[in-house]
């Protein structure tokens, strides 16, 4: 009970991230998708116990929170540990309450000191490897997770494994942008990093098209097996699945094109048109 407490009060702090998609006619409203139909809810449950919170989404966000496969997945919300300090041990039980995914693997998850027995200490990060039913989000900069830990990922089952970039204002930028990203204190965004005035980390400056590079570097693995990290994964931890993440009949052709040499964007594709030409 005091480990589920813990992993309360870091959803608490650092909020509980519910990705839910609205009913929408997907044969008459697949081209017109937008920021509307995707909700973020935010729960303060420091004192709640997780099965509360869930309840309590469902009532405030009119979705369902449902564990059996055989429900589609669009009437599914995503709900997403992070930052948790949860016992290894109750990592099956979150996920027959309906957690699916981790938000920034190995980011303030923490590992626990040997033990006089030689053996192994259980992390959480172990258990949320060995649990099946979670798909393991990666910030893919060579910083937040070493890469060493990102090619021990890579050998998961493909469908494991989803980039995130964290990425915060000035992300992608040419040049440092300094911002005040919560009062009295400052960040600065150069490529590579997003770091604070003391040199904590403050998100990253990581694109998504930077994160499948760096993936396909440190997998050592072919770009057609990880590419799907940055598409039909992430596609199917929200429930788009049947909408994006792949180029197939009746989804929205949205898709870019890369060089072959270096893997940086040639063109991009929106509703089939190009809309970017690199020079």
């Amino acid at each position: 009970m005091q480990s589920l407490r813990i992993f309360i009060k870091i959803i608490a702090m650092f909020t509980l991230f519910i990705y839910a998609q609205q009913n929408v006619d997907i044969a008459n409203n697949a081209n017109d998708q937008d920021a509307d139909d995707l909700n973020l809810v935010t729960v303060h449950a420091e004192d709640a116990h997780l099965p509360s919170i869930l309840a309590i989404l469902a009532k405030e966000s009119g979705y369902n929170i449902v564990t059996d496969p055989n429900v589609n997945r669009q009437e599914k919300i995503s709900i997403h540990l992070g930052h948790s300090g949860a016992n290894p041990i109750d990592v099956p039980k979150f996920a027959d309450w309906g957690v699916d995914a981790v938000t920034h693997m190995y980011d303030a998850l923490p590992t626990y000191p040997p033990d006089d027995t030689g053996v192994h200490v259980l992390s959480l990060t172990d258990a949320l490897i060995a649990e099946t039913r979670i798909a393991l989000g990666v910030i893919c900069d060579g910083i937040h997770v070493h890469p060493q830990l990102v090619e021990l990922l890579s050998h998961l089952p493909t469908d494991r494994v989803f980039l995130e970039t964290d990425s915060v204002k000035g992300a992608g930028s040419p040049v440092p942008v300094k911002f005040e990203f919560f009062p009295g204190r400052w960040c600065t965004v150069e490529k590579g990093k997003a770091s604070t005035y003391n040199g904590l980390l403050a998100g990253s400056s990581l694109t998504s098209i930077e994160a499948l590079q760096n993936y396909y570097k440190f997998s050592k693995k072919t770009l057609s097996q990880v590419a799907i990290a940055a598409s039909l994964v992430p596609a199917r931890v929200i429930g788009l699945e049947n909408i994006m993440g792949s180029i197939e009949k009746n989804k929205l052709a949205d898709f870019i094109l890369l060089q072959k040499d270096n893997l940086e964007i040639s063109e991009t594709y929106i509703a089939g048109k190009s809309v970017y030409k690199s020079e």
